[in-house]
């Protein structure tokens, strides 16, 4: 139906950019770092809020529409995205920065991703449970297969400024299906 279809391209725009923005920023730790200890930390504190929010968390996204939460924080980090790509785009780095950005896609990803897992299921035809989950699982692996040769070679002649360009724009366009559910 029109609501499985428009939460399933939201999900796969979105992914297209992920999956390439992770990748840009890891490695842009490390090449400007040249360290893999504070590449390391970088992992651990973009990890670090997955192990205790989405308890804390989930209490206040039942409080709210879903689909709400789900395009509005596409819209915001749309536009943190292009915020962050201007500020990167003459190679600008510091540690802490790109720390904090990353600690705010995490915050952003839980919370999405506790409002998507909730509203999800009511978006599947009555039915069709098994074949809609099977859909939806197959995004995150099949973007990973697809996009990351592409992702890697964009990032290595562009650069991670264009990557932030890239999911900002492709977070916006899904931000847009998504508000049509």
């Amino acid at each position: 139906n029109k609501n499985f279809s428009l939460i399933i391209l939201g999900t796969i725009i979105s992914a297209i950019g992920g999956v390439g923005l992770s990748l840009a920023l890891s490695v842009t730790v490390y090449d400007e770092t040249q360290s893999t200890w504070l590449t390391g930390l970088y992992s651990a504190l973009t990890i670090l809020p997955t192990l205790l929010l989405p308890i804390l968390v989930s209490p206040f996204i039942d409080r709210f529409s879903r689909k709400k939460i789900i395009y509005r924080l596409d819209y915001f980090m749309g536009a943190m995205f292009l915020i962050f790509a201007f500020i990167t785009r003459s190679g600008y780095f510091n540690f802490y920065v790109y720390v904090a950005m990353g600690v705010v896609m995490t915050l952003n990803g839980i919370v999405y991703n506790l409002a998507y897992d909730s509203l999800f299921p009511n978006l599947i035809p009555k039915g069709m449970l098994q074949k809609g989950y099977a859909v939806g699982n197959l995004v995150y692996p099949l973007t990973n297969v697809l996009v990351l040769p592409v992702a890697t070679l964009v990032f290595k002649h562009f650069g991670v400024s264009f990557m932030f360009v890239i999911e900002g724009i492709l977070l916006i366009i899904a931000a847009t299906f998504e508000r049509y559910i």
